[in-house]
């Protein structure tokens, strides 16, 4: 169950106790009174906040309302639940981010909340204590460095015991930090985020109100009675445990129905399952279960965009729009163009684009190049050699050849998030990567690219890459 440190008080299920008491191998040790959740209120009053939301803000995707309310009340419980969702409140000035947040913040009576904050400062300040954390403008910075660093916190404390480690300080003594929590963040934008961010955070829209309303005033007064409210909700969400619990089973079943991966599954699990045992009084029926899924289907993701989204297919398709020097020319040309010129007949090509006669678009000037950038192209017909000999691939259809120590390649992901081995590891989980195949003694053979020939080489299929449509 959920237990609460008030300082001066314990709240172990529906009871205060005094500091001292021990629970298992832990001793719960005296410490300055603290805000504490009040008799828990009625559903009536979440949802007339939850409905409050909907109307003073305009949010870009449907159901945005339940998602807030979810974020809310996984904040209630702190680390207690093993999947606390982040979310981030984003969209253009005068939007009402900041104002929401504002709105959340008042809601929970015992929280870490800041507009200038760093990794390091939260960590030092949230040591020990499983609060939520509530940042606003977290990414309206120069320095992106400072907001991904805040986005790799959100990885490690929203899940299991969250943050541990060490820090040193300035005496040269290390001091373990501990940080748990869901963390809600507001910017304009939010920071680049890569695939594992993706499936922490719940990023919520919002647009600007419509001209001529103004609902500064009802912010502010909503806020006020949201501060009223706190401690009787966080009351509602505590007393409420087991029913949280049994809902985000249910929910969570629900989202998977939908198509949603698990990772997601958890994510959007956690957040309906929140919001559930704030506004209802049981657990939710199968059927509305569903109903609620359908509510907020524009926050789930499917396979497809989990797929398009993951660290992988950025690195595909950032190499893929990589514009390189011509040889004989001033031209520059992505790479996605020069592979998908050596993939069609050259008959075909100068039939349909007269332009390419020209001798800098010859099969053999584009291998070139690509094979300056340690890429060879081999088509699913791809004829033999001058030796009469079969090219060598690792598979059947359009395939590439790479060679990961290529010099060139390698500078291509300078100064990204692939730079360094981390692209050759992202190529690696492509379901079509193979290495290169090996002669009779067992040696690995070497393939030909260009006038080289390289060892260390690995295949993977166009079709793979969005070059070819000749497989899956």
């Amino acid at each position: 169950m959920p237990i609460v440190h008030c300082g001066d008080r314990v709240l172990v299920g529906a009871r205060l106790e005094r500091p001292g008491t021990r629970i298992g191998n832990q001793i719960w040790a005296a410490a300055a009174p603290e805000p504490r959740p009040a008799a828990p209120c009625d559903a009536a009053e979440a949802r007339a906040l939850q409905q409050s939301i909907r109307d003073l803000w305009n949010f870009r995707i449907p159901g945005s309302d339940v998602i807030v309310m979810g974020m809310l009340a996984c904040a209630y419980y702190g680390a207690a639940i093993p999947w606390r969702p982040a979310g981030f409140l984003t969209g253009g000035a005068g939007c009402g981010k900041s104002s929401l947040l504002e709105v959340l913040k008042s809601a929970i009576p015992l929280k870490f909340a800041t507009n200038d904050a760093s990794k390091a400062g939260i960590e030092q300040t949230v040591d020990g204590r499983a609060i939520p954390m509530l940042v606003d403008e977290a990414s309206d910075r120069v320095d992106q460095r400072a907001a991904r660093a805040l986005l790799d916190l959100v990885l490690s404390a929203t899940g299991g015991e969250g943050t541990k480690g060490a820090r040193g300080g300035s005496d040269g003594i290390a001091r373990k930090i501990s940080v748990a929590g869901s963390i809600i963040m507001a910017s304009i934008r939010p920071p680049d985020m890569e695939a594992q961010h993706l499936g922490r955070f719940t990023i919520v829209e919002m647009v600007a109100a419509h001209k001529g309303a103004d609902h500064t005033a009802e912010h502010r007064d909503l806020a006020a009675w949201a501060k009223d409210i706190g401690p009787a909700m966080w009351g509602r969400a505590i007393a409420a445990w087991e029913r949280y619990r049994e809902a985000r089973i249910i929910l969570r079943a629900a989202i998977g129905k939908a198509g949603c991966q698990p990772r997601e599954m958890d994510q959007m699990g956690s957040l309906l399952a929140g919001w559930w045992t704030l506004t209802h009084d049981h657990v939710p029926a199968e059927s509305e279960a569903d109903d609620a899924v359908q509510g907020v289907i524009g926050y789930i993701r499917s396979a497809d965009q989990v797929m398009t989204q993951s660290g992988t297919q950025q690195m595909i398709d950032f190499l893929l729009s990589q514009k390189v020097q011509m040889n004989r020319s001033t031209d520059r040309q992505p790479l996605n163009v020069l592979i998908s010129r050596m993939l069609e007949p050259d008959r075909q090509r100068m039939q349909e684009e007269p332009e390419f006669q020209d001798v800098g678009y010859s099969r053999d000037n584009v291998a070139a190049v690509l094979a300056s950038y340690g890429i060879r192209v081999v088509r699913a017909d791809e004829p033999p050699g001058r030796s009469g000999q079969p090219a060598l691939r690792a598979s059947d259809g359009d395939g590439l050849w790479i060679w990961p120590r290529n010099a060139m390649l390698a500078a291509l992901f300078k100064d990204t998030t692939f730079a360094g081995q981390k692209y050759i590891y992202e190529f690696a989980r492509m379901e079509s990567y193979r290495p290169a195949p090996k002669n009779k003694d067992g040696t690995e053979k070497a393939v030909a690219i260009g006038k080289m020939k390289h060892k260390g080489c690995f295949w993977v299929r166009c079709c793979e890459l969005g070059l070819s449509d000749d497989g899956e």
